[in-house]
């Protein structure tokens, strides 16, 4: 096992989230609460311990797919039914 390299990943898949936010137009306030949330997990990450504690239950990527998620859902309506559907069941018995 390479020392950082989760940190490493983790920070190569948040700034994924952020580069997709960008794209799909999010507002600035959201984007910073984004930013925000890479940022307060990265500098309590470096904390030995605790740090790994917070990792564990802080989950800025989940955070900042909700706050995607919920923007999406305000620009395309239709994104919600659809989302809607496969919570639903109704495509599990595929």
């Amino acid at each position: 096992m390479v020392p950082g390299a989760g940190d490493l990943i983790s920070t190569a898949f948040s700034a994924y989230i952020i580069f997709l936010a960008t794209r799909f137009g999010i507002p600035r306030q959201d984007l910073a609460k984004m930013i925000f949330n890479i940022g307060l997990e990265t500098v309590v990450g470096t904390v030995p311990l605790v740090g790994d504690l917070f990792d564990a239950f802080y989950k800025s990527n989940i955070r900042n797919l909700a706050i995607l998620e919920q923007h999406l859902t305000v620009v395309e309506p239709k994104l919600k039914e659809v989302s809607d559907e496969l919570y639903s069941g109704k495509f599990s018995q595929v």
